[in-house]
């Protein structure tokens, strides 16, 4: 069989089972909602509760129904892209994801990115001499980037950086004090239009200034993923037939 062939027949094997795969993911989420210990009722509104505003409850949320009856709504509403109600601020939880999806995903790529170039650099760092002080420090950093806990760290930099040295701020997308730039949601994007069409480059700053240490941070941890990647596949590739041949031809 050709390679494109095969390709797509990879490519549409792997289509063909997404929708399964969301379908068993989704279920086992319906499962341990159901089916984990408590009451979600006596969580929403305690164990003294009334009897009648706990029976309410439960028949708002369709609680009282049997469980084959929650599965075929849980499932519609899926379908139909209805994720019900925030139980802390009877908000829609699609209107809440749609808000907050832009600050994740600024974060996420900023990181990401920030992972890429500290670990294309620490990687490559240490593969012209293997076993020498750059490839043992690269190889320590990797390690102990990765065995760090992600929640711990966060916390120590936040300690560290913005409550002892107070050179960044602890939490937060913008500054207080100022009015949040409007458009995309994404705070980066639209802070830099606002300053190259209106020169307002402070809106800029504070959302630099609020973006480093979430960033920063797990663009470190997440770049001794990319060092510790990049150098066995460097290292494997370096000593492949094909590259000593190569050598041996000058």
């Amino acid at each position: 069989m050709s390679q494109p062939r095969a390709l797509v027949r990879y490519l549409a094997a792997r289509l063909a089972l997404a929708p399964v795969m969301l379908w068993v993911i989704a279920s086992l989420v319906f499962l341990l909602l159901r089916l984990a210990p408590g009451d979600p009722i006596d969580a929403l509104l305690g164990t003294r509760a009334p009897a009648e505003a706990r029976a309410a409850l439960r028949a708002q949320l369709g609680l009282d129904q049997p469980l084959w009856v929650q599965y075929g709504h849980f499932l519609s509403q899926l379908v139909h892209g209805e994720l019900g109600q925030s139980l802390t601020n009877q908000e829609p939880v699609g209107a809440v994801i749609r808000q907050s999806l832009p600050a994740s995903l600024e974060l996420g790529m900023v990181a990401l990115a920030l992972a890429a170039v500290v670990g294309l650099a620490v990687g490559f760092s240490g593969v012209a001499r293997p076993e020498g002080t750059l490839d043992l420090t690269g190889r320590l950093y990797g390690i102990g980037t990765y065995a760090l806990p992600p929640f711990w760290a966060a916390m120590v930099v936040q300690l560290v950086f913005a409550v002892w040295l107070g050179w960044l701020p602890v939490g937060g997308r913008f500054p207080p004090t100022l009015l949040p730039p409007t458009g995309s949601g994404f705070y980066l994007l639209d802070s830099l239009r606002l300053g190259i069409s209106q020169g307002q480059w402070q809106s800029l700053l504070g959302t630099v200034r609020h973006l480093v240490l979430p960033a920063s941070t797990l663009g470190l941890l997440l770049s001794g993923i990319f060092a510790n990647a990049l150098r066995l596949n460097l290292r494997r590739a370096l000593d492949s037939d094909y590259v000593e041949a190569a050598r041996s031809r000058g």
